[in-house]
């Protein structure tokens, strides 16, 4: 079973850097390399703690010890009936499972 909860700390910034240095994640972002964690933290703040327009979902395993973070859906607010999906992310052990179509089916809802 997947819980779908919004990124809302600082806290939260160590799953969102270790999703987006997955090798594929940099390969299919268009990096040649794995992000600066500095910037990167940067980025977070700025964009996602900060800005009521910009959101991170992530989505845990529960069936896993600790509840993991598995993925996220990164998204903007465009207007009070639209959104825009900026990015998807999913661990690597967790592609090809279930967890993507949760992502967006929770991410919908």
């Amino acid at each position: 079973m997947y819980i779908l909860r919004e990124a809302n700390s600082i806290d939260d910034f160590d799953a969102f850097l270790a999703l987006k240095s997955q090798k594929d994640a940099v390969k299919w972002s268009g990096f040649e390399k794995a992000p600066d964690p500095d910037r990167l933290k940067q980025y977070y703040i700025e964009k996602v703690l900060n800005n009521p327009k910009t959101h991170v979902l992530f989505i845990c395993d529960a069936d896993e010890e600790g509840c993991p973070i598995v993925a996220y859906n990164q998204y903007d607010d465009i207007s009070p009936i639209e959104v825009e999906i900026r990015g998807t992310v999913i661990k690597r052990q967790y592609q090809g499972t279930d967890a993507l179509e949760a992502l967006n089916r929770l991410t919908i809802e």
